[in-house]
């Protein structure tokens, strides 16, 4: 898109006059001139307007672009320019042309400096700054222009153009609007204008001077012309070509060290003795930023080549590992032994960093395993650690729990030996009844209790057959069981164990009374309840058969039977209940129990001889 012209800067290039000072200048040590539009043959002021913005340019910055064709600037021919936001470019890539202008024009780099100032492209006001190419080979014509581009005071704006011509290396500078409204600015009052070959050459047409204006052209020079001898054809005069017949040398050619003076200045390879010893880098010096080294001086050992011989440290690898001690070797006896060593595990530092047998201690214990760490990766485990009772060699002796098995018997108690007193109790013992627990499984005696009542043989257990006998166990009196174990069976006292119900005083008690309240064993021969009524049984006045007996065998025991003539348990000595004829005495009188008959006078103090014996049970 093509830009719309300020109005105020077109007509100012049709009205205001030329403010122009300096009409020629030059030559500068290299042959340059300059000539502006004012003059008779100079150049005529033809603003060209570039066909391409560089969007990318901020304020301060500089951009890199590539030249349609080789320009040769100062005897140099550059493929890249460095154009710069602050009124300036650089032959060569990564010039940056800084705010503050200085006079000469003083500069690091190649510089065309159209109008040298603090310019800002990146402000709001400002157009851009393009670049483009006019015309064919090899009459080209490149461009670079700083449309509408305000000052960073911000006082107005300026358009100015560089224009580069290919058929013969001249330079053009066009002004089309150079007043910024502000007399410390306009007209380059605060600019540079010139041109320079770095610190080598300059030539400059004006410096904080307003000596250019709207309208005005002007044109730089290489050297060369009329009557002019240039048998070499390096564009250089012979009256400046120091050499005329060698292209590579003429004013502001590159010095190399070759013992030539390729540049013109009269010194020959000036540059190439940086350290001032005497000798240059083509003549020997493999540093010339160092005056100790040179052809002349002397090894040492330092990891430097002195004496250039292309050798570093020579005589100082003992070892011949290629490695001296002041180039690393820690030790300079061993051809092992250096900084480009691998590190093994062998108490040695391998590899020269200060660290013995690094990457070799696991657990970070700082012991090795070379170094006698017999577990690397556990922390606890090592030479320096002490001994404890846990089933591991802590202390790396190649002895577990040493000091931990009191008995001898090759079991600790951490190892499982629950007596260390007792030789005879560890996990490896057999069990046996003694009331240890020799095999250390937590059970006492187990296998030895054959009723599972908890207690053994040897634990006291009287019939281990028998789960209901035991120490501690209730007894059971008068059953002829010891079931506590304490050595005899309980039993009641003053009863007898025989269970007939003769007439010896076989009742429960001291008294010949029976086993509940009213109801006796006495002599008399009555039954055993409250009624003392004749050949009753053991309850209320009811027998236990039809016959009034005791039980349906009629017989108490095997010897004294309750037949059915219905004899009772009484008094009378000797008496047996069975049916045979007994003589008993009774009162004095021999009768026969078999005859009802006899001794009818027996029946008649009956119940006297009961109100006397009998007694009530409690």
């Amino acid at each position: 898109m093509r830009r719309v012209l300020p109005l105020f800067s077109a007509l100012g290039a049709l009205l205001l006059p030329s403010a122009a000072i300096a009409a020629t200048g030059g030559p500068d040590s290299f042959g340059y001139t300059f000539t502006d539009s004012t003059e008779p043959g100079g150049p005529v002021y033809a603003y060209t307007f570039a066909s391409t913005l560089i969007s990318t340019l901020p304020d301060d910055g500089q951009v890199n672009v590539t030249l349609p064709f080789a320009f040769t600037f100062y005897g140099l021919a550059s493929s890249t320019i460095s154009i710069n936001s602050n009124g300036g470019l650089g032959l060569g890539a990564g010039d940056y042309l800084s705010f503050t202008n200085s006079c000469g024009p003083t500069s690091s780099f190649d510089l065309l400096a159209p109008f040298w100032d603090d310019l800002n492209p990146a402000d709001i006001d400002s157009t851009g700054v393009y670049h483009g190419v006019q015309g064919t080979a090899p009459n080209r014509v490149y461009v670079v222009e700083w449309w509408n581009i305000d000052n960073y005071a911000d006082t107005g704006d300026l358009s100015v153009e560089v224009k580069l011509f290919e058929a013969d290396n001249s330079i053009e500078f066009h002004y089309y609007d150079t007043d910024l409204g502000d007399p410390l600015y306009s007209n380059g009052a605060s600019a540079t204008v010139g041109i320079a070959a770095g610190s080598f050459a300059q030539l400059q047409y004006s410096c904080n001077t307003a000596s250019v204006s709207t309208g005005l052209a002007i044109r730089f020079e290489p050297p060369g012309g009329a009557g002019c001898t240039d048998a070499d054809l390096d564009t250089y005069c012979d009256d400046v070509d120091c050499d005329d017949f060698d292209a590579s040398i003429y004013p502001g050619a590159p010095e190399t060290c070759d013992g030539f003076d390729e540049n013109c200045d009269g010194v020959v390879d000036e540059g190439f003795d940086a350290d001032g010893d005497g000798v240059t880098s083509c003549a020997g010096d493999c540093d010339d930023g160092n005056a100790s080294v040179g052809p002349t001086a002397t090894e040492t050992c330092n990891g430097i080549d002195d004496n250039c011989n292309s050798q570093v440290d020579e005589g100082f690898d003992a070892d011949g590992d290629g490695v001296t001690s002041c180039g690393g070797d820690c030790d300079d006896s061993n051809a092992a032994v250096s900084p480009s060593a691998v590190e093994s595990c062998n108490s040695t530092d391998d590899d020269c960093d200060g660290l013995v047998d690094e990457g070799f201690d696991g657990d970070g214990d700082g012991v090795t395993s070379c170094g006698g760490d017999c577990n690397d990766s556990n922390a606890a485990v090592g030479p320096l650690v002490s001994e404890s009772c846990n089933g591991i060699d802590d202390d790396c002796d190649t002895l577990v729990d040493e000091g931990y098995d009191v008995d001898g018997d090759g079991w600790t108690t951490c190892g499982g030996d629950c007596d260390d007193a007792s030789a005879s109790a560890n996990p490896s013992i057999s069990e046996t009844c003694n009331s240890v627990d020799d095999d250390c499984d937590g059970f006492t005696d187990e296998g030895f209790d054959a009723d599972g009542d908890g207690w053994t043989t040897c634990g006291g257990d009287c019939n281990d057959a028998d789960a209901g006998t035991f120490p501690g166990a209730t007894e059971i009196w008068d059953d002829g069981v010891d079931q506590d174990c304490d050595g005899a069976d309980s039993v009641t006292p003053g009863d007898d164990d025989d269970d007939d119900d003769d007439g010896a005083g076989d009742d429960d008690d001291s008294q010949g009374d029976d086993d509940d309240a009213g109801d006796d064993d006495d002599s008399v021969g009555d039954d055993d309840d409250s009624t003392g009524s004749q050949g009753d049984d053991d309850d209320a006045a009811d027998d236990d058969d039809a016959a009034n007996d005791d039980d349906a065998a009629n017989d108490d025991d095997a010897a004294n039977d309750d037949d059915a003539v219905g004899d009772d348990d009484d008094f009378a000595v000797s008496d047996d209940d069975d049916a045979e004829p007994v003589e008993t005495t009774q009162f004095g009188c021999s009768c026969d129990s078999a005859s009802p008959s006899a001794a009818p006078w027996a029946f008649a103090l009956l119940p006297l001889g009961l109100a006397i014996a009998r007694r009530r049970r409690s």
